[in-house]
This record gives structure tokens, C-alpha cells and sequence, in this order.
């Protein structure tokens, strides 16, 4: 989780075709979202506060479901949104791929571990141990440009 002054864009790209209808697999997004000021994921959402972190906070599931916009995508889509934007994947019956990533400014600062950014489950394990109130000049937020090569030795 990143300072909220961090300018910058989370990315979802479908790789296969989602049918939200038939088949599911798609993101939800909500209407009105950082306003909401929601992060989480299901059995585990919070609320942000300034200084305080995130506080844990059940209604915001109720919250996001009731507010949430769903679309069918092609491969090759992408969804672009803010990072504080709630959003939750949907349920799918079938096997679907995607990419993920965000794109933060160069000096972004690492705020906060939240429960979504442990890397846990089906996400993408990268042990970071960045302190709140670092910048996140670490391998497990690249940088695209200008490419250095000590993150590429890292990560080849």
C-alpha cells in the first residue's frame, strides 16, 4: 500500500477472453470508489485512516458489492484505475488469465502492509521488507524507465 499522495494507476490486462455473464472472471470496480475509502478483499476489509493505517471494518463489503460495476473484456483489454480504487475479482468457472500490475511515480512512498498486499494465496509472493515511510526503490516495484541494471540482475 502506497502513501495516498502517490500518483499512479493499478493496470488489470485480460490475456483471455471474459464473458462477466456466462462464465465470470472479471474485476469489479466500484462506483464512487476511493471515496469510499474500502480496501480489502472478502472476510477482510478495512477502511483507511490517515495516520491510524487501515481499520478493519466489515460494512465495506456491503458497501463495494452494492456500488459495483462489472464488464465483459476481450483479450488484449486492459482496465486501468487509481490504487486506492476498491475492487474485487469476480467468481469464475472457468480458467482465465490476466496481468496485473501498477505503475507508481518514481518516488513513491511505501505507506502500510495491508491484508491484499502480503502477497498471499494466488497473488505473487515479493518479500520487500520496506519500512512505512520508505521510497519503494526495491525489486519488487520496478522501474521502467529508465531501466536500472541492478534490478535486472535482480529479477534475471
Amino acid at each position: 500500500e502506497f502513501h495516498r499522495r502517490t500518483r499512479g494507476v493499478a493496470v488489470w490486462i485480460a490475456l483471455t477472453d471474459v464473458d462477466h455473464e456466462k462464465n465470470g472472471g472479471s474485476v469489479y470496480l466500484v462506483k464512487g470508489g476511493p471515496k469510499t475509502n474500502c480496501s480489502g478483499k472478502s472476510g477482510h476489509w478495512s477502511r483507511r485512516q490517515t495516520s491510524l493505517g487501515a481499520l478493519k471494518d466489515p460494512a465495506c463489503e456491503e458497501e463495494v458489492d452494492s456500488q459495483k460495476v462489472v464488464h465483459s473484456l476481450r483479450a488484449g483489454d486492459a482496465m486501468i484505475w487509481h490504487p486506492w480504487m476498491p475492487h474485487k475479482t469476480q467468481a469464475s468457472s472457468t480458467e482465465r488469465l490476466s496481468w496485473y500490475g501498477r505503475v507508481l511515480e518514481s518516488d513513491a512512498v511505501f505507506c502500510h502492509n495491508e491484508y491484499r498486499a502480503k502477497a498471499c494465496g494466488r497473488q505473487a509472493l515479493c518479500n520487500h521488507g520496506l519500512q512505512p515511510g520508505q521510497k519503494a526503490h526495491h525489486v519488487c516495484f520496478q522501474q521502467i524507465h529508465p531501466l536500472l541494471p541492478d534490478e535486472v540482475a535482480q529479477r534475471m
